[in-house]
């Protein structure tokens, strides 16, 4: 039994507009033994059980189950299924590779493949079946090892901070030494990103996050106190009329 596709379709990676291209049948059932050829495009071949021989005038290659070969264009191979019943995925990509890949997948990504393509059949794709066809083509360039840049946005950074750690007794000081920056600059920074002192933007954090604890009605106010940050019930009441108050202040400015 075979699924036997004429179609293509489009993936971007990294900016670069990619074709997938099925002309033969994303699955093969059967025993099968093939002539010396090559093919225009990148072949990727894949088992979900089974296995296969691919041989190459310089080469002999054993695929099993959750195996990815890859084969360059203009590459000339053979190939033989060695057990009736394999369950093997091959396609065309436009993606390039400059000589043979064959590598062990993660587990459950073939498995994951098969029911995909089945599910969305013939004439249609689907995201998800877009999203393992590129994961496929980007483990084609595990060699691109550009190296990460140290995240810079300090807006992001300091958000970030605040979001982890407004329910602590957390200082000034802390998100300095977290930005590797004096106090004053970060109080600085604080004010320019977020319109509020380092106090005024925590008390911010623990009083929205207390908002969503009292709407969800799961806890007693006490209990909401302790959750964000507070060591007492007044203190928190007062921090939160407070609050209000200001926010309700503003909005009558409006």
């Amino acid at each position: 039994m075979a699924y036997v596709f004429n179609k293509e379709m489009s993936l971007s990676l990294g900016g670069t507009e990619e074709k997938i291209l099925i002309n033969a049948g994303f699955f093969s059932f059967h025993t099968k033994t093939s002539p010396l050829h090559q093919h225009h495009y990148t072949e990727v071949h894949l088992f979900e059980s089974g296995c296969g021989i691919y041989t190459t005038p310089s080469q002999r290659f054993t695929v099993g189950a959750g195996d990815m070969l890859c084969l360059p264009a203009g590459c000339f191979h053979s190939c033989s299924y060695l057990e009736e019943g394999a369950r093997h995925i091959d396609f065309q990509t436009t993606h390039p590779v400059k000589e043979v890949i064959l590598k062990k997948l993660a587990p459950g990504i073939v498995p994951a493949l098969f029911t995909e393509i089945t599910r969305v059949g013939e004439n249609r794709s689907s995201a998800r079946l877009r999203a393992y066809l590129s994961l496929l083509c980007a483990e084609m360039d595990e060699e691109d090892d550009r190296p990460m840049k140290v995240i810079d946005d300090r807006a992001f950074l300091i958000h970030e901070f605040l979001a982890r750690h407004y329910d602590r007794d957390v200082t000034l000081s802390q998100i300095a030494e977290f930005l590797c920056l004096s106090e004053k600059q970060t109080g600085r920074l604080i004010q320019q990103y977020t319109g509020h002192s380092f106090k005024d933007e925590l008390t911010r954090y623990r009083i929205e996050a207390a908002r969503q604890l009292i709407a969800a009605g799961h806890h007693s106010l006490t209990e909401v106190a302790e959750m964000v940050g507070y060591h007492s019930y007044s203190g928190f009441w007062k921090a939160f009329n407070a609050y209000e108050k200001s926010n309700n202040n503003r909005e009558i400015q409006k």
